[in-house]
């Protein structure tokens, strides 16, 4: 009877050995984060990661940069990417169109982007843009909504005063820009920081003074994802959090981060595009029922949706 009780102990502890091995052999749950540029935006990710806080909720995040918001929306449709970081335009836009995404949360309260214009044309105002044109990372993105709404708010119609023109991310941005084939830009940081520092840029105007409850990089899931695996954004959105707490609570660290993260950037740029951006930052990722009301407004009104949604169908708070 003994030797069966030992033998008993011995298999139940084995089994209980295997299956905590097997456990550790899967490791962290990996969550596929789709970002539209490589840019400050990200910074709560690059935080996030840096600190450990996927870890604390048992995930690795993999980051996939592509061409704009509509890039993002593509493969979180897809399904090759988990987490769709963009802003309410992309969002939108895809639920005009039926498809069945949610936002979760935001890390940023409004878009942190400029205007500048080549200092040889003498551009002071979005008014002097008449007959020039603006580069947009892509058609529907953020930038193009931000490009149309200011426009539109300058007196002028996109597409017949000025020329939209779909460029791609910052450096491609950069790069038409510097070879005189887009007059201006509507471009984030640290790329404005970048030509403002060459000296060959004019700021003509700055977002977050003229735009104020307008949450953008925002954390867009599948529906389906959500009903089939809730944990996954739930302890992503935890983890993002975290991060932005942590922007707020320790900017020294945090901009040490931003440095690692970009370290072709000299101090002297980078510096300056943090304080651009940090006052901006979210403190809990939450959006308002205002703050979704008012983007979905602009957004119809700049001609990119045809219909305002009501919270309750494109905002879920994970708990």
């Amino acid at each position: 009877m003994k030797t069966r009780l030992t033998q008993f102990g011995v298999c139940l502890m084995v089994g209980i050995l295997l299956g905590a091995g097997s456990a550790w052999a899967q490791g962290p749950s990996k969550v596929r984060f789709g970002l539209p540029v490589e840019a400050l935006d990200g910074l709560a990710i690059y935080v996030a990661q840096d600190r450990g806080f996927f870890a604390e909720q048992g995930l690795t995040a993999e980051l996939t940069i592509l061409r704009g918001g509509a890039g993002v929306i593509q493969t979180l449709i897809s399904g090759d990417v988990d987490i769709g970081m963009v802003g309410p335009v992309e969002i939108s836009v895809m639920r005009s169109k039926g498809v069945d995404v949610r936002v979760i949360g935001t890390s940023l309260d409004m878009p942190v982007m400029s205007v500048l214009a080549n200092k040889q044309l003498n551009i002071t105002s979005m008014a002097g843009l008449k007959g020039r044109s603006i580069g947009v990372t892509a058609p529907a993105s953020l930038t193009d909504a931000m490009a149309r709404h200011f426009v539109l708010k300058a007196g002028l119609q996109p597409g017949k005063d000025v020329t939209i023109l779909s460029l791609g991310g910052g450096p491609e941005m950069i790069g038409a820009f510097k070879t005189r084939k887009v007059d201006a830009l509507i471009i984030f940081e640290p790329f404005i920081q970048v030509l403002l520092a060459e000296g060959n840029a004019n700021l003509i105007l700055d977002v977050p003074k003229e735009l104020v409850g307008f949450p953008s990089f925002g954390v867009v899931v599948s529906k389906r994802l959500i009903d089939t695996n809730p944990n996954l954004p739930r302890k992503t959105m935890a983890a993002l959090v975290k991060a932005l707490k942590f922007i707020r609570t320790d900017p020294t660290t945090t901009r040490a981060i931003a440095q690692k993260k970009f370290p072709k950037i000299k101090p002297e740029v980078l510096n300056p595009a943090l304080d651009h951006y940090l006052p901006h930052f979210s403190k809990d990722g939450v959006i308002s029922p205002a703050a979704m009301q008012f983007s979905q407004e602009l957004l119809k009104s700049a001609g990119l949706i045809q219909t305002v949604l009501p919270y309750s169908e494109i905002y879920v708070q994970m708990k």
